[in-house]
């Protein structure tokens, strides 16, 4: 924060806040605990802020990788809250909730998207031979980007043919790396 108020438009540190947040939230979600909705939904708003600063900045296939993960577990998040809640929530809440939940499940689309045209494209601009800051980690990511464009297909439910032929690019790349799965 306090290099963000001397270099605003530093990348590094807008990707560390973000992921920092990220984590936070993550923690929440793993502990088991209640968990306030819209006190979360605020800081997950933080979160989103931070990663679409970052991203106007520069876009690597890793930060746009992690925004991608970050909101399919907001998502998440929001159907398992509607569910446990739904009787006690008012009509207004459980639509705000809804709205949220398909915004974070298209969000991560478009970068779930973003990253698995680059695989192909060498004229995209996240093409990992281009960003020097991305780690050649991402490149063994290929399977995760198909793996989870097949559920994403799924709950937008959309015909089994999709998320299918997403799957089985995901398994082909798992194939191709000598995966043990």
């Amino acid at each position: 924060v306090y290099d963000l108020t001397m270099y605003p438009t530093r990348f590094d540190a807008w990707a560390s806040m973000s992921l920092c947040k990220q984590s936070k939230l993550e923690k929440r979600l793993n502990a088991f605990e209640t968990i306030d909705v819209k006190n979360f939904l605020e800081f997950a708003d933080q979160a989103i802020n931070c990663f679409n600063q970052c991203l106007a900045l520069k876009k690597t296939s890793t930060i746009v990788t992690e925004f991608a993960s970050f909101t399919y577990h907001l998502h998440s998040f929001c159907s398992k809250s509607l569910k446990q809640a739904s009787e006690n929530m008012s009509m207004e809440n459980f639509a705000a909730i809804e709205e949220r939940k398909d915004k974070f499940l298209d969000i991560s689309l478009k970068c779930f998207t973003d990253v698995s045209q680059a695989i192909t494209d060498p004229t995209h601009e996240l093409n990992l031979s281009k960003n020097q800051e991305d780690s050649d980690d991402n490149h063994d990511e290929k399977w995760l980007y198909y793996f989870m464009l097949g559920k994403i297909s799924e709950k937008k439910k959309e015909p089994p043919i999709n998320y299918l032929n997403h799957y089985l690019k995901s398994a082909k790349y798992l194939y191709e790396d000598n995966a043990t799965y």
